[in-house]
């Protein structure tokens, strides 16, 4: 079983475009909604993603995985 997105997990690179075209940084999910999720990267810049939180899962860095 894959689990859900959560605060703290780590997104490396691109993530299919989520975050715009220039988001190719490691990006720190700072907070979840049902159809939107907030990330920041290692230089402090902010992401605002719209969509379904699930479809990030499969870029989540498991490596940092709770």
């Amino acid at each position: 079983m894959i689990a859900p997105l959560r605060v703290g997990d780590v997104l490396p690179g691109y993530c299919g475009g989520t975050f715009g075209r220039d988001a190719y940084a490691e990006k720190r999910v700072e907070a979840i909604g049902s159809d939107w999720v907030v990330v920041r990267d290692e230089t402090g810049t902010v992401y605002f993603g719209e969509g379904c939180p699930e479809d990030l899962v499969q870029y989540r860095d498991d490596r940092d995985a709770r």
